[in-house]
């Protein structure tokens, strides 16, 4: 059986127009009236021809022929009007032999090489789906986007240019790496029309034809995803175990290792400069006086102490080392207490970072504190009448000179909330302490009968008075006044710490004459009987 298209004379993408003269012409060519000599050939071939314009001039029935063609051609054209696949066998490379080792020796270019063995089989394949993309008319129309894309990925413009398995010696980049970029996303041209299972013209009614083609669409591609998933799992295969893919990889690896070696190389380089850098920057802040040069003496005291501390010897006080160092002068101890920093109790390197503190908000608030607490401290004492002892009243005169000249030309700052609890927190911690430690260095046989009934009236509850609450907080204040100097010595201490590890070292603890408590409750009965 003869095609329809070759048969009429015409091409595949032929028009109406063009069709029906070709028609006319190949009629009055092989009419049997005009061959007389050949009747029989002759009618046989003029009835083809008839058959042929029958189906071309009707756009379904040559749409159907087009996507039939192959195996209607192969068949000889029994039962493809039906839309069975009876009598057509599809031309197809069988891949499933080459799925072994068996097939080939070697990985070389020889007659039973790998790369001779495989570079034949894709060929095969090629040429295969180049005639059934022929047989389907795609070369003779504009190719969908499909195939531009694939086009554009192999860098051809036609489809038909696939590419090569190559051989051994084959560039890895221009041969290799598009052969299994392209066949790695392979995808048939093959439109397994027979393996239809209905013919759509036989069909009664719209919702019939509907139905016999979707079933008819569901087969075909099941028919290609099937023929797809065989050569792609066949070049994965080949992949595998193709020489010069391990080679490329391996040349990759080898590469990134070079790459992260000199990476770790140059970051190791960096890190002996900076280090190098630093060392040099120190030297020479060590050398010019700057401010390593004053830390180093501090550094080095540091480690010292941390030295003798490991070797068993026992805490001492900063203060105390240094007033029994030899190696320290008054003016140099002078010196220290002018870069100390009371309210904050801090020291600092230089005069200028003493006076940079000095400047800031956290200082002027902390000072501010401080000046309060003195003021409060003040005015409970003279409220309550209450008289120190001599040596009491120099530390408390020493303390109120020094803080007054600590206070002198700071500016009013009205305190935070994060300030005033801390205030309170420190009052009611120092109140608790001096209550604790007035009655466990308080001598009993001190105290006279009368006292210690009114302490003991004191203890008893009695009426609520509406100003106890208010009374409360300056005997809190009062018991808060308790000097942090020693009372052998007259040294200062910023912290209670500090004092009462001089006092163990140095056994200058004395017993103090007269309870704060005792006469803040005496003052109270002198002023009740005076009304």
């Amino acid at each position: 059986m003869r095609c329809y298209y070759d048969l009429l004379g015409v091409p595949k993408n032929v028009e109406s127009a063009e069709l029906r003269k070709a028609y006319y012409k190949m009629s009055l060519q092989w009419h049997p009236d005009k061959n007389v000599s050949h009747s029989e050939d002759t009618t046989n071939i003029f009835q083809q021809i008839q058959e042929a314009y029958r189906v071309l001039s009707d756009p379904q029935e040559r749409a159907w022929y087009d996507s039939h063609r192959a195996q209607i051609l192969q068949s000889g054209g029994q039962k493809a009007q039906m839309g069975s696949a009876a009598g057509y066998e599809e031309e197809r490379v069988d891949v499933f032999q080459y799925f072994t080792r068996s097939c080939f020796q070697g990985f070389d270019d020889g007659e039973t090489g790998f790369y001779t063995v495989y570079r034949k089989v894709f060929q095969d394949i090629t040429d295969e789906e180049v005639k059934a993309a022929e047989f389907a008319n795609e070369y003779d129309s504009s190719p969908s986007e499909e195939d531009a894309d694939l086009g554009a990925r192999n860098g051809k413009g036609n489809l038909r240019s696939y590419p090569t398995f190559g051989s051994m010696e084959s560039a890895y980049s221009e041969v290799v790496a598009p052969f299994y970029q392209f066949w790695e996303v392979f995808q048939t041209k093959k439109n397994y029309t027979w393996v239809e299972k209905y013919d759509v013209r036989c069909a009664e009614s719209r919702a019939e034809r509907r139905a016999m083609d979707c079933e008819n669409r569901r087969l075909r591609n099941a028919a290609k995803k099937k023929r797809n998933e065989e050569i792609r799992q066949l070049v994965a295969f080949v992949k595998r175990r193709d020489k010069r893919v391990a080679a490329e990889r391996e040349r990759i690896q080898l590469a990134g290792e070079e790459a992260q070696a000199r990476t770790k190389h140059l970051a190791k380089q960096a890190r002996q400069r900076n280090a190098a850098q630093l060392a040099e920057a120190w030297n020479e802040e060590l050398s010019f006086g700057g401010i390593a040069a004053q830390w180093q003496d501090v550094f080095e005291a540091e480690l010292a102490r941390l030295e003798a501390e490991l070797d068993g010897a026992s805490p001492r006080s900063n203060e105390v080392r240094e007033a029994e160092s030899p190696g320290v002068s008054a003016d140099e101890l002078e010196d220290v207490n002018s870069l100390y920093c009371l309210a904050c109790d801090k020291t600092f390197a230089s005069a200028n970072a003493k006076a940079n503190h000095e400047s800031s908000k956290k200082h002027r608030k902390q000072v501010e504190l401080l000046r309060q607490v003195l003021l409060e401290e003040q005015e409970v004492v003279k409220l309550k009448g209450h008289e120190y002892t001599e040596n009491g009243a120099d530390s408390d005169a020493k303390s109120s000179t020094s803080e007054t000249d600590l206070v002198a030309g700071v500016a009013s700052v009205k305190l935070t909330k994060r300030a005033k609890k801390a205030q309170r927190k420190r009052l009611k911690e120092a109140a608790k302490l001096n209550s604790v430690d007035l009655s466990d260095k308080q001598p009993v046989e001190n105290k006279d009968p009368e006292e210690c009934r009114t302490t003991d009236s004191g203890s008893t509850p009695g009426p609520q008075n509406p100003s106890s609450n208010q009374s409360r907080l300056p005997e809190a204040e009062a018991k808060s006044t308790i000097s942090l100097a020693c009372e052998t010595c007259a040294a200062d201490f910023p912290s209670r710490n500090q004092l009462f590890a001089h006092l163990k070292q140095t056994g200058h603890a004395t017993l103090k004459p007269v309870a704060l408590k005792n006469q803040t409750a005496k003052a109270k009965r002198t002023v009740r009987s005076k009304r």
